[in-house]
């Protein structure tokens, strides 16, 4: 037994262990007596829980590590002369061999888990087994067998086997017992046609065994093949809702059959006139249609609207997806589709709109009207996603998007690449956080012709990239160039950075012509231009193009295009040019026609309006504010609007005082025309716009209006949003315009929704009243309790449901109590809608007068699961550009 000693400064000795940083699992430790002072060389801070040994000791100590251990790692010294550690324990390998056998196995620990349900494989989790040997010894093992396969329904024990020797451990293993059928993953289709057979592609349905689920760790179920159930009935017929799947399990204890529905949808085929086109008639039918293209992948089929339609309350599936694209054509006829929403829920899902994926399709003559919420990529009220040779032709969006997150948002397409759009209108609003945003597209790829598209409706972003027509432009070759021409907008753009009153931001060989914005354009950070807010490389043109709207960003502001890298020809600006912030800094400029130039020609230009810088150390110029380099050849601006023509870099442009610009059309060239004030585009006509001012009444109080354009040319159309204080309202036929400073006032009306007006040939005053709103009818609805067929509860809205039970199906009724809080003059209207898997089934509406009278019952053919809501709205006889007025 050697000694133990420690030389270094603060060692610390111990007989077994010099230094223990944790109490951890320290038992069975000896050391000889003298050898060191303790077993630990810090007992102070854990417990010691060392013995010291003497030479007396050493038949006891072999005793002791027997108990206290294994047993089998240590044995008697050899005898003799033959001892190895002078008569202390010796390893058993030491001996040189080990004659001694495995005699029988004991369980000292059953495992955790004993019962079983067939088809499960034994855990041995937790169990502990010992082996005992012909020595009377006995050790724990780890490396015994144990059976694997799949466990037989009666079972009683398992067989553990070590060392040739085995033992028994009881377990229970209950036969397989069928408890539930559940179809995990619905079917692709859910549409169908009278005659059509039920299509189980890509339909899971899961059996579950003993009570078990999906939830269970330890669930027992089988995913079950097509071939192991059936369905009925074969053949679907008109008013079928739902197909029956039965399954039956033979099991030990005899068959057990179980069956679930799965909603579906059995519609007429609609009709086909002498073009081959589907005449799309009802709701139905336009799900039938989308169904045929979106999930069966019948891309070519043409459809053809044969009346309006109402999507309300519908949850609508897109007609075409990425995986099977729309390739036919949507006639429009002409028609409106409304109440195009979804429902207060945020589409995450790609590719929204009423036409999701097209590919070289054709959609045309159509009015849209949406209300949508998106959270992810390409978003539109008609076409959310176009390439491949699609055209998209005289069409109309009204409504809004409200984008929490995503890219590519547009009022007709979200994206266009290699497609043309033409002579569409754009009314819808579009705000949120999400980029790339546009009244007619959000983005515009190579090989694509916009033209003669006017876009109405503000874009109020966040993110960069927003533009009246298209919000981004990206890269093009020469031979793939693409091209917005002959367009206008009227509506305010607000963004990020890059806003531009046509486009937010052009690449290669993305070319604007003919264009004019009429409307403000902000963007909060960076790049803002009348036209486009920025052009990014020389092959990309702006030509032929004017702006009469407020251009305001904090660096590099433009009337026609903030900061500019192209080429711009033939131009003209009216409208003021600021930075509304003093954020901008001395690298950035402002601009009557380029806020920033670099490495462009800017030719055949003129600036009429205001130049305004707010922070001194900003390039301010009458043309361009800041020219790194590149050229201005034949630009001019108008004396008082700034006090250089170029505000940093090369001037060669001219001032020009009112009456020389007036006459200056011969000088800019062909492009130009004599206008009734300062030149105008040819393109214009030979009288030539005159631009005329839209303002609210400042008297006005209890409320504002919004009005886009505040600018423009006779007939053009002027957009009213009113907004009530709170606690006000707008008094109905206040809202009103004068073109003669008050001597005679025309109503402004609503269309859709929508309060608008022709701007006629003068500048106009736009007033209105409100006054304090007197308390909203109000009424309680409250379900009829019958805990036999439904459970009451409500929508995170506040709207009434029933939820049919477990079993129950057949006519069932449906009723409610209602007491008016505040009463509604006239008659009101019990909605109650049936719905299936957020299907609506049915709708039954009741009319009476509910001051009076106080329930109302409705009856529907349901099964388990149906959800019956009821609301209570006005009579239903409102405009029919309105929706019902929800009175509770």
């Amino acid at each position: 037994m050697a000694a133990v000693t420690g030389s270094a400064t603060g060692a610390t000795v111990g007989g077994v262990i010099g230094k223990l940083a944790s109490s951890g699992n320290n038992s069975n430790l000896y050391y000889y007596t003298g050898t060191a002072a303790a077993g630990i060389g810090n007992p102070g801070s854990y417990t010691d829980n060392t013995a010291a040994l003497t030479d007396s000791m050493k038949d006891t100590f072999l005793t002791a590590i027997n108990n206290n251990g294994a047993g089998r790692s240590f044995v008697a010294d050899l005898p003799g002369e033959n001892a190895i550690n002078n008569g202390w324990p010796i390893l058993r390998f030491q001996t040189g061999s080990d004659t001694t056998t495995v005699t029988s196995l004991s369980i000292t620990a059953l495992p955790a888990k004993t019962a079983y349900i067939e088809t499960q494989t034994f855990q041995p989790d937790g169990m502990a087994v010992m082996a005992n040997y012909s020595d009377g010894t006995s050790e724990p093992v780890l490396l015994y067998s144990y059976p694997k396969e799949p466990l037989v329904g009666g079972t009683t024990s398992v067989t553990i086997g070590y060392g040739g020797k085995t033992v028994e451990v009881p377990i229970t293993v209950a036969y397989l017992q069928l408890t539930s059928l559940v179809i995990s993953t619905a079917p692709a289709n859910t549409y169908y046609a009278v005659g059509d057979s039920f299509d189980q592609t890509g339909m899971v349905l899961t059996a579950y065994f003993n009570n078990t689920t999906a939830a269970d760790a330890n669930r027992v179920c089988q995913v079950l093949a097509a071939t192991d159930y059936t369905v009925t009935p074969e053949t679907l017929s008109a008013g079928d809702t739902f197909v029956t799947i039965s399954y039956t399990h033979h099991g030990h204890d005899g068959d057990v059959t179980i069956t679930v529905d799965q909603a579906i949808t059995v519609i007429a085929v609609p009709s086909q006139d002498e073009d081959g086109y589907y005449l799309i008639q009802t709701v139905s039918d336009l799900q039938w249609f989308a169904n045929q293209v979106s999930v069966l992948g019948n891309a070519g089929i043409n459809a053809r609207l044969a009346g309006n339609i109402d999507l309300t309350g519908v949850a609508w599936t897109p007609v075409g997806a990425s995986a099977n694209p729309f390739k036919g054509t949507f006639d429009g006829n002409n028609k409106a589709i409304t109440g195009f929403d979804n429902n207060n829920t945020t589409v995450t899902a790609q590719y929204y709109g009423l036409i999701g994926y097209a590919d070289g399709a054709t959609v045309k003559d159509l009015s849209v009207t949406a209300n949508l919420t998106g959270g992810a990529n390409y978003t539109s009220a008609i076409v959310a996603y176009a390439k491949g040779g699609s055209t998209l032709t005289n069409l109309t969006a009204n409504g809004t998007i409200t984008k929490i997150a995503g890219s590519y948002n547009g009022g007709i397409a979200g994206s266009v690449i290699a497609s043309t759009v033409s002579d569409c209108v754009n009314n819808l609003v579009i705000s949120g956080n999400g980029s790339q945003a546009g009244g007619i597209v959000g983005s515009m790829g190579a090989g694509c012709t916009i033209d003669n598209c006017t876009n109405n409706g503000e874009i109020n972003m966040t993110s960069n990239w927003a533009g009246g027509i298209s919000g981004y432009n990206g890269t093009a070759a020469e031979s793939t160039a693409s091209v917005i021409k002959n367009c206008t907008n009227n509506a305010k753009i607000t963004g990020g950075s890059n806003c531009g009153g046509i486009a937010g931001q052009n690449f290669a060989y993305q070319y604007i012509k003919n264009c004019a914005n009429l409307a403000d354009v902000t963007s909060t950070n960076t790049y803002a231009g009348g036209i486009a807010g920025r052009v990014s490389v020389a092959t990309a043109h702006v030509k032929a193009s004017y702006n009469t709207g407020r251009i305001s960003c904090k660096q590099s502001t433009g009337g026609i295009v903030g900061y500019n890298a192209g080429a711009i020809t033939d131009c003209y600006n009216l409208g003021a040019v600021d930075d509304y912030t003093s954020g901008g800094t001395a690298s950035h400029g402002i601009g009557g026609i380029a806020g920033t130039s670099a490495t462009s020609a800017i030719t055949n230009t003129y600036n009429a309006g205001a130049v305004t810088r707010t922070n001194e150390t900003v390039h301010a110029g009458g043309v361009v504010g800041l020219l790194n380099s590149g050229s201005t050849a034949n630009s001019y601006y108008l004396a008082g609007t700034a006090a250089a023509g170029v505000g940093s870099g090369t001037d060669t442009t001219a001032v020009k005082t009112s009456d020389e610009l007036e006459a200056l059309a011969p000088v800019l060239g062909e492009g130009f025309q004599a206008g009734s004030a300062y030149p105008i585009l040819a393109w214009q006509g030979t009288a030539g716009p005159t631009v005329y001012t839209v303002t609210a009444d400042s008297a006005i109080t209890g409320g504002s209006l919004a009005l886009s354009p505040t600018s423009g040319a006779a007939g053009d159309t002027v957009t009213v949003t009113v907004h009530p204080d709170s606690d006000k309202h707008l008094v109905a036929g206040s809202l009103k315009y004068t073109a003669d400073n008050g001597a005679t006032y025309t109503e402004i009306t609503a269309a859709g929704g929508v309060y608008s007006f022709v701007l006629p040939a003068a500048d106009v005053t736009v007033t209105a009243r409100f006054e304090d709103s007197s308390p909203a009818p109000k009424y309680t609805v409250t379900p009829t309790a019958d805990e036999a067929v439904y459970e009451v509860g409500e929508t995170p809205g506040g709207i009434s449901i029933m939820t049919v039970k477990a079993g129950v199906s057949g006519l069932k009724y449906f009723g409610v109590q209602t007491n008016p809080v505040t009463s509604h003059a006239g008659k009101e209207a019990m909605v109650f809608v049936h719905l299936r898997n957020d299907i609506q089934l049915s709708l039954n509406i009741t009319k009476a007068d509910f001051d009076l009278v106080n329930k109302a019952q409705s009856g529907f053919n349901v099964q388990t699961g149906d959800i019956v809501k009821v609301f209570i709205v006005d009579d239903l006889t409102n405009d029919v550009n309105h929706n019902p007025i929800l009175l509770q």
